[in-house]
């Protein structure tokens, strides 16, 4: 109780007991991280959490507090990688077996849980005393850092009519049992398992109760089955790849510890004490510490679009990650060469001295007066015969400046990439500035475009005169045709357009009276 900001039970009322606090934590489902202060005992705190049976994550507090923050992070990530399913404890007649099947475990939990990843596990309830087992109750299932838990609804049956509906020698049961109540009654001198799948070796004991083939296997280290390290079948440990022995207590070990978790897993070979490395993608090798990723031997093209994609600039190879130059090339990228990079370095300089001796008259560089070590000028070499500098082989370079001047000379390093004397050839061939031949050319196109549209014009205008034509000729040839025809009808009959001047009239009444006298 509280009056007046004091805490006035504190005589009356007792601390609370380990299953106190392990019942309200259950319930309200409390992941607790002891921060422990460093004069105090850390191991006291340990037995404790054994006591409580709960998930919890234990460190040791710094005199100041500052690492308070890292501790709970630290512990964050410690409960939240390692998965255990809490059991119940207080269930008479009932045995409850939990398998962890994940990669990594540690007793009954799955460790090492990465974001993303699926944590399974095998439960198996086994009715031991069915006199003493509830007929019907609720099983619990907790995961208390994740607030989840699996409610499983029991329910024993000592006595069925299920009995009377025998399956002798069943196909579910290997042939090695009957099935009966949904279950395998296994032969024990043929086999034994759920499904009577296990074979019974020499010198068994078929008299020898065998369980269920996944409970009787040997006791290794932290008194648990196949040391934790395994799966329990036909009462024999398979164990993970990276352990063996009969209980899966010895753990492989590998030379350079395969690379890390990220490169590879140490798995134990068929004999004893020859462990090798199980490399993941992208990694290879004895070691797994050789990547398969040849991105490490281009140069970034997002960076410069002139970049060359080649491997290795197409002067070495990639192994493991890396450019294995040939023997005239270096660089991470083998892009640092002889022949080639020598004769892009010392363009300027053969310029430069050319320029100053006054056999080029062009713009100089404008870093002549450091361009140049040590040079000297040669009368054009014979370019069928090897050229040498001081005993080295030398390359010849050659290019062309914009004022289509034509520059040759040598160049030779030694055994170390160190430049001998640089050796220009004291000829300079330059050809017609290019600049004329380009003004005339800006004339040239447009005078070609006004003139074939003039002749195209012309070509037009005559292909509509000579339509006209004819035309005109077809209209004049109808004409006459209808002229002639005209004529031809004329000649048949008389004109219409002549009448004759006579023209006679008769009395029809004339005669008729002169023959009435008659």
């Amino acid at each position: 109780m509280v009056t007046a900001s004091m805490y006035t039970y504190l005589v009356l009322k007792d601390y609370p007991s380990i299953g106190q606090i392990q019942h309200v934590m259950l319930q309200e489902r409390i992941v607790p991280i002891f921060a422990i202060a460093s004069n105090r005992s850390i191991e006291h705190f340990k037995d404790m959490r054994e006591q409580l049976q709960l998930t919890s994550y234990i460190d040791e507090l710094n005199p100041s507090s500052a690492n308070i923050l890292d501790l709970i992070r630290e512990g964050y990530n410690s409960l939240a990688q390692n998965i255990e399913l809490l059991l119940p404890t207080d269930i008479e007649g009932v045995n409850i077996l939990v398998r962890p099947l994940c990669d990594q475990t540690s007793g009954v939990a799955c460790t090492n849980i990465a974001r993303g990843e699926t944590a399974s596990f095998e439960v198996s309830i086994e009715v031991t005393d069915c006199a003493a087992a509830q007929r019907k109750q609720n099983i619990t299932l907790r995961y208390p850092f994740l607030a989840v838990s699996i409610d499983v609804e029991l329910e024993v049956l000592c006595d069925c009519d299920c009995a009377m509906e025998l399956e002798r020698n069943s196909t579910t049961c290997n042939y090695r049992g009957d099935f009966v109540c949904a279950r395998c009654q296994c032969d024990n001198t043929r086999g034994f398992g759920r499904s009577c799948e296990c074979e019974l070796e020499e010198g068994d004991d078929p008299n020898k109760d065998q369980g269920n083939g996944n409970n009787r296997c040997p006791i290794g280290l932290n008194n648990l089955m196949c040391s934790g390290n395994g799966n329990c079948t036909c009462n024999k440990c398979e164990c993970k790849d990276d352990f063996e022995g009969d209980a899966c207590e010895n753990q492989c070990i590998c030379a350079n510890g395969c690379g890390g978790v990220s490169n590879g897993r140490c798995v134990c070979g068929r004999e004893r004490n020859n462990p090798s490395c199980m490399c993941m993608e992208p990694f290879e090798g004895k070691f797994c510490n050789c990547t398969k990723d040849t991105s490490t031997c281009t140069a970034n093209i997002e960076e410069n679009i002139e970049a060359n994609i080649e491997l290795c600039s197409g002067n070495g190879a990639c192994n493991c990650g890396a450019c294995d130059c040939n023997d005239d090339c270096r660089g991470a990228l083998c892009d640092r060469c002889q022949d080639q990079l020598m004769c892009q370095l010392h363009r300027a300089c053969v310029q430069c001295e050319l320029v100053r001796d006054g056999k080029a008259n062009v713009v100089p560089p404008n870093d002549c007066d450091n361009s140049c070590k040590t040079s000297r000028f040669v009368d054009p070499v014979n370019t069928t015969t090897t050229h040498t500098i001081n005993g080295f082989t030398a390359n010849r370079c050659s290019f062309t400046d914009n004022s289509n001047c034509f520059y040759t000379f040598y160049v030779a390093l030694n055994d170390d990439f160190e430049l001998q004397t640089l050796e220009i050839e004291n000829m300079l061939r330059c050809s017609r500035s290019s600049s004329s031949s380009t003004s005339a050319l800006i004339w040239i196109i447009p005078v070609a475009i006004v003139v074939g549209l003039l002749v195209l014009g012309f070509l037009i205008l005559l292909l509509i005169k000579v339509f006209l034509l004819i035309l005109d000729y077809v209209e004049v040839r109808q004409f006459e045709r209808s002229v002639r025809d005209a004529e031809g009808k004329l000649a048949q009959t008389s004109q219409p357009l002549y009448q004759s001047p006579v023209v006679q009239y008769q009395n029809l009444a004339y005669g008729i009276e002169k023959k009435e006298n008659k």
